[in-house]
């Protein structure tokens, strides 16, 4: 492959900084801080830029240091680990006894729906087997309880918490739809990571540490030690009614310092903190075929990488424009998960949005995108040869300012980025 050596010029760095300058200005209205990392495909780092305070509430600077949770960020990370598995044929992507053998938790979990005679819930069996493929593509039928009023009425009356999974228990609820048969955001990349710490008996993050982030030289973890800790900004809740931010305690934080140790559940689908200079390095290799261009370590076979970009959806064209009603203070209502003006077809790879029509940003259709629910985003583009990774410490989920941004910032790299 010939490596394409993009570069941003120097009116762009200059008109991007400004752009998170002005976001950042006023802590409690605006967007508290920011941290920025644009990589290209030779894996240098075309600009590393924070700026703002660690919170709502505070005057301390934010670095590109700071480390960050990235949350559902995690997800491409735990994709990576099941397919080097597949890889090494210990795991199977279409194997239902297979999955079924490791997690039989999958087999006998009914189909939850609203009971329309007493506003109650009803509970079916499901008729089909679930697979890796489906816990990748979130066509497994597992879903977020606090995107879903029927998990989430299941949720309550059990005493289960209507949030993130903290648990593997979390993770099994009933299903909402009969497995292959439709999208819906949820914890499928849990019950992958899962998965992987069963097939290797190590700790997903042990395995991410041995297989992912040594050989990309990574700063990243589930549990950031007391040190490390007091690195990591606070998170900062904009009241949806007066537009303000104030600090509201981390719920991850919380969850580390008080599950700690041994037992602590490392999520496949929302645990990491990292830093987006960190995690671009993720990106660099698939858009560099599977392997960092700065260690020459393999982290993916060429052919693997090729098949994340393949659309696993060709017959949900729409996914992305199911209306998401939110049940808990993580997120607000979504009309659109992935919106596109024109309504063109939609695109799902291994394990990420990607477009089957040009974006108008000057992003390529040969692209994948995602998101956290800390209002974290990234992209990465083979075509152009170039990644971006924004984040940010703020909730709910999605916020119109950092989405904005992030919008503003990817017209302004694609209008400055320069190729050679």
């Amino acid at each position: 492959m010939t490596r394409l050596n993009s570069r941003l010029s120097k009116e762009g760095i200059t008109k991007i900084k400004s752009l998170i300058d002005e976001a950042t200005i006023n802590p409690k209205t605006g967007i508290p801080a920011i941290s920025l990392s644009i990589t290209n495909s030779a894996g240098q780092n075309l600009l590393s830029y924070a700026n703002g305070v660690n919170g709502a509430e505070s005057t301390e600077k934010v670095t590109t240091d700071s480390l960050l949770w990235i949350a559902s960020c995690t997800k491409l990370v735990t994709t990576i680990a099941v397919l080097q598995l597949v890889e090494q044929g210990k795991l199977d992507l279409d194997n239902a006894d297979q999955l079924e053998e490791i997690l039989p938790e999958l087999k006998s979990l009914p189909i939850v729906s609203l009971d329309d005679g007493d506003d109650g819930l009803k509970l079916r069996p499901k008729k089909n087997r679930i697979t890796l493929r489906n816990l990748l593509t979130h066509t497994s039928g597992l879903a977020y309880n606090f995107l879903n009023e029927p998990l989430a009425k299941y949720s309550l009356f059990f005493g289960i918490p209507v949030d993130i999974p903290r648990s593997e228990k979390e993770i099994f609820l009933p299903l909402i739809f009969e497995p292959g048969t439709s999208w819906f955001y949820g914890p499928g990349m849990d019950a992958a990571g899962v998965v992987v710490e069963r097939t290797t008996r190590m700790k997903l993050g042990q395995y991410f540490e041995e297989n992912i982030f040594k050989p990309l030289d990574i700063t990243a973890t589930f549990e950031p030690d007391l040190k490390s800790s007091k690195n990591i900004p606070h998170m900062s809740y904009r009241d949806q009614k007066t537009n303000e931010l104030n600090i509201v305690t981390n719920p991850a934080i919380d969850a580390i310092f008080k599950r700690g140790g041994k037992d602590f559940f490392h999520s496949g689908g929302a645990g990491l903190f990292s830093t987006p200079q960190q995690y671009s390095k993720v990106l660099t290799v698939l858009i560099n075929d599977g392997i960092c261009p700065i260690s020459g370590s393999k982290i993916l076979e060429k052919e693997t990488v090729k098949s994340m970009y393949v659309n696993q959806l060709p017959h949900l064209p729409n996914y992305g424009r199911l209306r998401m009603v939110s049940f808990s203070d993580l997120t607000t209502t979504i009309s659109e998960l992935a919106p596109q003006p024109g309504s063109p077809p939609q695109g799902w790879g291994l394990s990420f949005f990607m477009p089957i029509e040009p974006l108008g940003t000057g992003r390529s259709t040969l692209s994948g995108s995602w998101s956290g629910i800390s209002n974290c985003f990234y992209f990465f583009d083979k075509e152009n040869g170039v990644s971006m990774v924004l984040g940010s410490q703020v909730l709910p989920f999605i916020d119109e300012r950092v989405l904005g941004l992030f919008i503003q910032l990817e017209l302004t790299l694609f209008e400055h980025l320069e190729k050679n």
